[in-house]
């Protein structure tokens, strides 16, 4: 008897371990990679501009990587993907978020190899919306080169966000990345920059990076060796730890910044500027795109220093 019952409880277990394997199969992540078959409709919902169709789900890891393709996520859609590459192997591949939001469970990476035929070079342009990010966003983690470029919009991210810079993984050739914060917030629980030899930029306008805890010292680093600017060198940068956040390190540019969030296009309107209105000791910034400011008669506009319509090596906002 006591034989049986063993034979019993092997088959037993047999059984709960081929099921088992047998779910895990079932849920396995899918690799989902555009193709662009959508036409002029570039939209990230779209079933056809995925090959073997539908778009990605949480369960997906997506590949954004077609030469000289774009993807747009707008208001309307809800993104989600478990791991997501802009660029893995193609040159120039574009992802546009003016709205909407977009949801990666594990790591993002902005241009992600080099190869035999060349590197790649992802460009993300985010003008609206919410991004969450649950592992690491990496700017350029083994391509040529990477932009994040943000002009309106949050980023979250719950792991590092990565900016390197110098050689590539493989040891040959550059690859750096670049963020340009003109406006927007990121928060990230970590912010490394691989090391300290050069090659990426990060620079910063009205927006701001919030990170966990004290990070000071690798901001102090960047400042220090020059890749971490305010309009491009023109303003010094900002940092505090647990001052403006509590349990947070916080960069920022220094002066006033237009943001055009009041109920006029006035210079003395209080809610128009990030950093209070300019008076003669500070300086103004003016670059919200696609807005006016305006100094009425009677009003004397001061700053000790003006910039309008800034615009960066790679791209740039303006008014």
């Amino acid at each position: 008897m006591c034989k049986t019952k063993v034979r019993k409880t092997k088959i037993i277990c047999l059984m709960f371990f081929l099921l088992l394997a047998a779910q895990v199969g079932i849920t396995s992540a899918a690799e989902r990679w555009w193709n662009a078959g959508g036409g002029t409709d570039t939209k990230w919902n779209v079933s056809a501009n995925w090959y073997g169709n539908p778009a990605p789900t949480i369960s997906d890891n997506a590949f954004l990587d077609r030469p000289d393709s774009s993807t747009l996520i707008d208001s309307t859609i809800t993104a989600r993907c478990l791991s997501l590459d802009v660029a893995k192997w193609s040159w120039n591949h574009y992802l546009y978020m003016t709205g909407g939001s977009l949801t990666v469970s594990q790591k993002m990476i902005i241009s992600n190899l080099h190869h035999q035929w060349g590197y790649s070079q992802g460009q993300v342009y985010m003008s609206g919306g919410a991004v969450s990010v649950g592992g690491d966003l990496v700017i350029c983690a083994d391509g040529w080169w990477g932009l994040l470029e943000m002009t309106e919009g949050t980023i979250n991210v719950g792991g590092t966000l990565w900016l390197p810079g110098g050689t590539d993984d493989a040891g040959v050739g550059a690859a750096f990345g670049e963020l340009h914060l003109y406006n927007g917030t990121i928060t990230a629980g970590n912010f490394d920059s691989n090391d300290h030899c050069g090659g990426r930029i990060f620079d910063i306008v009205t927006g701001q990076l919030i990170i966990n805890g004290n990070d000071t010292a690798d901001i102090a680093a960047g400042v220090n060796e020059g890749w971490i600017t305010g309009y491009n060198g023109a303003v010094p940068v900002a940092y505090d730890y647990g001052v403006t956040n509590a349990g947070k390190t916080t960069v920022k540019a220094t002066g006033c910044h237009w943001i055009r969030k009041g109920a006029d296009n006035s210079w003395t309107t209080a809610a128009n500027w990030v950093g209070g209105v300019p008076t003669s000791s500070k300086f103004a910034g003016i670059v919200a795109a696609g807005t006016t400011c305006e100094i009425n008669s009677g009003v004397n506009a001061e700053s000790n220093d003006c910039m309008i319509a800034y615009f960066s090596n790679w791209g740039g906002a303006g008014n």
